[in-house]
């Protein structure tokens, strides 16, 4: 999709701010609601969500945990990438582009993007323990690892944040030359 005017251009801004805010907000509802109808779900899409199988029926205690590893270390810093993206969006809505609080955005975009790489490895073992602690002495589980995830999250937030950087010298410069007579 080719953006043709300014219109056009805060239209999709807006479109996008609120479909952060508004994914910020369901995160932790459909995480929710994936555990309280997690014994529900097949077993060949539960893998795709969780590092390990849990014994059936899942006690409301490992329900409860589960969530909770979930929210407190991935989801939480999906949330905060997620208003984050929201802000920025909503900057780029009102005409900053090379503002310092575009630039502030970028920066805590690729904070929260490299952190949620070890969010991720700390969930996994967390989450496996929880999930088979019911099953009992030599059936309990630890799965720890790293994926191309994982790789990813830290390329990524690692080029999110040279962008910040880029972005505050090329304001510098610019603020210099405004500067020199």
């Amino acid at each position: 999709m080719m953006i043709r005017s300014l219109g056009q251009f805060r239209k999709v801004c807006t479109i996008l701010q609120v479909t952060a805010a508004v994914l910020a907000l369901a995160l932790p509802v459909g995480g929710g609601i994936f555990w309280i109808f997690v014994e529900r779900i097949p077993p060949e899409l539960l893998q795709d969500f969780l590092p390990v199988l849990p014994s059936m029926p899942i006690p409301l205690s490992t329900k409860m945990l589960g969530f909770m590893i979930m929210m407190l270390l991935p989801g939480a810093v999906n949330v905060y990438g997620l208003v984050v993206v929201s802000r920025l969006f909503r900057l780029y809505k009102q005409g900053s582009i090379f503002q310092p609080g575009v630039i502030h955005c970028y920066r805590k975009l690729g904070l929260a993007i490299l952190l949620s790489v070890p969010a991720d490895i700390l969930c996994k073992p967390l989450l496996s323990v929880a999930l088979t602690y019911a099953n009992g002495p030599g059936h309990r589980t630890l799965i720890v690892g790293l994926s191309s995830n994982d790789i990813r999250g830290l390329l990524v937030g690692g080029a999110v944040l040279a962008i910040a950087w880029v972005m505050e010298q090329a304001q510098k410069l610019e603020e210099e030359q405004a500067l020199t007579i």
